[in-house]
Formats: C-alpha cells, sequence, structure tokens
C-alpha cells in the first residue's frame, strides 16, 4: 500500500487546502459572467464576458513563468509565500472594488497571478517531497480538488452571495481569507525536509541553488512535454469557454433558476469528477500506465460538446453533454501531473520548469478561451440564425452562437485525441523502462 509519511500530511492537508480555495474562486465568475457587464458599467457582449477570464488566465501564464524562477531561487516552501501573498491580496482589492471597472479586473489579475504561481510549486513539491511511488497521491489529490473545488462553487455561490445580501465584491473576496490565515501559519505548518533525509529517502532539495543553464531548451527538446502540452492547451482553450458560458447557455435554453443551474452543473460537470480522478489514480497506480486513458478521455470530452450542442431541445441532454466533457477531462488530469515527474533524469527545478511551461502555455489558451471563443460566439450570432424554442426568446440568437462554439470546442477536443495517441508511455511499466532494468 502507497502511504506518505505522517509528518507530511499537516503540509499536504494545508496546501490542498488553499487550492480548494483557488479552485472555488476559478468557478465563481461564471455566475456572474453576464451580469458583471451591467453590474460594472461596460457593454454587454460574449466578447466582453470573455475578458473576465482572459485577465485572470492571462496573468496566470505570467505567474507560471515566473514562478520557474522563483522556485529556483527560493525553493517550493518559499514560492508558497508568493501563492498566498497574491491570493490574499486579490481578496482585499475585490472587497474594495466596488462597481469599478479598473480595480475589479486588478483584483482579478492579482488571483490569476497566484493562480499561476502555484503550478509551478505543485510540480517542485511533488517531485522534491515525496518519493516515486507516492507521487500518485498528490498528483491524484491535485485534480481531486480541482473538481472539488468547482462542485463547491457551483452549490455555494448564489446560497453564500444571498447571505452576504447579494455583494458580489463579498462572494470574489471572502475565499482569500483562506490564503490569508494560512500566510501567518506557513512556517509553522510546514515540514521542512532536510538533506540528509532527503538523500536517505531518494528525494533532491534545491532550493538556492543557481539556475540550470538550458534548462527550458532541454525541455522543449523532449517530445511528450510537446505532445502533453499541445493537448493541454486545447483543453485549457474549451474548458474556459465552458467555464464561463454554460450558466448562460443553460438558463436561456430551459425554464431554470441560476440556482438550480448550479446544482445542475455542479454534478454534471464537476461531481463526476470527483470519482473519476480516484478511479483514475487507482488505475494508474494499478496498471502503471498512463496511456489508454489519456486517449479515451479526450474523445469523450469531444462527444461530450458535440451532445451539448446539438441537445439544446432536451435540459436532460445538454446536462448529460456536459456531464461527459466533465468525466473525460477528470479522467486524464492525474496523468497529465504524473507524466513530467516521470520523464528521466528530472529533479525538483525541472519538474517545476515543466509545470511552468505547462502553465504559461495552458494559462495563455484559456485565456483565449472565453474572449476568442466570445467573439465566435458573437460572430455565430450575428450570422441570423437562431435556437428554436429557447426560454428566453430574445437570447435565442446568442444561444445560437454558444451552440456553433460548442461544436468548434468538440472538433479540438477530437484533435487533442489524434495527438495524443502519439505521446509515449512514461509509466512503471513502459516498455523502456522494463528493458532498461
Amino acid at each position: 500500500m502507497i502511504s506518505i509519511p505522517k509528518k507530511l500530511w499537516p503540509t499536504t492537508a494545508v496546501i490542498y487546502v488553499v487550492i480548494l480555495a483557488i479552485q472555488i474562486m476559478q468557478t465563481v465568475p461564471a455566475f456572474f459572467a453576464y451580469d458583471l457587464t451591467s453590474y460594472l458599467g461596460v457593454p454587454t457582449s460574449g466578447f466582453m464576458s470573455g475578458l473576465f477570464g482572459f485577465i485572470v488566465y492571462i496573468t496566470a501564464a505570467a505567474g507560471s513563468i515566473t514562478g520557474g524562477f522563483l522556485e529556483r531561487r527560493f525553493g517550493a516552501k518559499g514560492l508558497f509565500y508568493f501563492v498566498l501573498g497574491f491570493f490574499t491580496l486579490s481578496g482585499a482589492l475585490h472587497l474594495l472594488a466596488g462597481t469599478s471597472f479598473g480595480l475589479f479586473m486588478t483584483a482579478r489579475a492579482l488571483y490569476g497571478i497566484a493562480f499561476g504561481l502555484y503550478v509551478p510549486f505543485l510540480g517542485s513539491a511533488v517531485e522534491g517531497w515525496y518519493r516515486d511511488e507516492q507521487r500518485v497521491i498528490p498528483n491524484t489529490l491535485n485534480s481531486f480538488v480541482i473538481y472539488l473545488g468547482a462542485v463547491l462553487a457551483c452549490v455555494i455561490t448564489i446560497p453564500v452571495t444571498t447571505l452576504l445580501g447579494g455583494s458580489i465584491e463579498g462572494i470574489f473576496a471572502i475565499w482569500s481569507i483562506v490564503p490569508a490565515v494560512v500566510l501567518f501559519f506557513w512556517h509553522t505548518l510546514f515540514v521542512k525536509v532536510s538533506k540528509a533525509e532527503a538523500k536517505e529517502r531518494g528525494l533532491t532539495v534545491n532550493e538556492g541553488e543557481t539556475v540550470e543553464k538550458g534548462l527550458y531548451r532541454n525541455l522543449f527538446k523532449r517530445r511528450n512535454i510537446l505532445l502533453v502540452n499541445f493537448v493541454w492547451i486545447l483543453d485549457y482553450f474549451v474548458f474556459a469557454y465552458l467555464l464561463y458560458f454554460m450558466v448562460t447557455y443553460l438558463t436561456g435554453l430551459f425554464e431554470v433558476s441560476e440556482a438550480l443551474v448550479g446544482v445542475l452543473t455542479g454534478a454534471a460537470f464537476f461531481a463526476v469528477g470527483i470519482p473519476a480522478t480516484l478511479v483514475s489514480g487507482v488505475i494508474m497506480n494499478k496498471l502503471g500506465r498512463n496511456n489508454g486513458v489519456v486517449q479515451i478521455a479526450q474523445f469523450i470530452t469531444g462527444a461530450g460538446f458535440l451532445l451539448a450542442a446539438f441537445g439544446t431541445g432536451s435540459l436532460v441532454a445538454v446536462v448529460l453533454g456536459i456531464m461527459l466533457y466533465g468525466l473525460g477531462n477528470s479522467l486524464w488530469m492525474p496523468q497529465m501531473y504524473q507524466i513530467p515527474t516521470e520523464l528521466e533524469d528530472m529533479n525538483p527545478s525541472r519538474v517545476a520548469a515543466a509545470f511552468s511551461i505547462g502553465g504559461v502555455a495552458g494559462f495563455i489558451f484559456a485565456a483565449l478561451g472565453p474572449i476568442v471563443g466570445g467573439a465566435i460566439t458573437d460572430a455565430f450570432a450575428a450570422s441570423g440564425g437562431a435556437v428554436e424554442g429557447a426560454f428566453n426568446a430574445d437570447l435565442a440568437g446568442y444561444l445560437y452562437g454558444i451552440k456553433m462554439t460548442f461544436i468548434v470546442c468538440g472538433a479540438l477536443k477530437f484533435i487533442a485525441f489524434v495527438v495524443s495517441l502519439f505521446i509515449k508511455e512514461t509509466g512503471p511499466k513502459a516498455k523502456w523502462r522494463q528493458s532498461a532494468a
């Protein structure tokens, strides 16, 4: 049975509580994306709604690439201080923003930086604090927490906003209480892995080391890094678009409240991801392989988008389509985190850099997802098409735009499926590992 040292559990638990809060904050805007434009006094359109996602992901890209350099200077422990600090600042500024578009976007940008910084932090922490056979635990937890946070956001965002008197500033700020508290106790809570213990456990500790020359150039020469990141960026693009437009799609098509949509999307999009990530981690551990699940997951997500697009006459069909996407998306996430840690000749800095590359590329395409996807939606909406029988007839053209953009997203996921077929197996049961042994 795989386990991690008992003294590492408090550190691990605190880290994932913070990441849970980060993931909740990622999903909260989905319930206000369309309404925020009027609240902040800017024009209402798919492009403007997408801009709220763009600012988060583009600053997350900057945070992710900067995090790779900060990790080599301060180590994983020091990098986490930056994550906590930027997340806390974003919450404070959200409280002060009111209806100011500029302050709101600045607060979202600070959150985006924190979001981006935690990606290389995770890579370094997993590689440096856990042995090879233990890494499946944090890598599975990474995916698990993503979906748990999204489910919680879907279920409680509207009720909590109501409890806060309808305060949009409050619902964006409340989650930053978590990093604010942890910030004061991180030094005490953190369990340092000494160099002597690291050597005994077969780990490496590289805090304060000089920057490795040609680090990124070396990683870009690795085929698996390029292929995994190509699949990753396509997934980030479609995920970000779906996240920001699915609530409008459902409330426009059917006579359902935003609160009910929160429950439906929480169950369909994210709740299936919780058991799926755990099952995926078990499969990865038992079979000692990553491939197979990765490829099947891409196909399932593509099929989910098409069902959501062509099933506009049935709430069940649309929700099932979203559920298929959530299932496929969650199945391959543990493998996505695992593959860079299993490449030959890796250390914490190299894994952090690999995660940083994935984070930068992924966040850039996630930034493009809502804004480019929103522009595509507007173009289709202006083409004269309309979804017949939509509950909100005034949005029939706009809903048609979302429907057609879903078809585009489905096509991108089928491209990801083809590309994933060329990813080389890196798991313990890979042929090249067996022959090397």
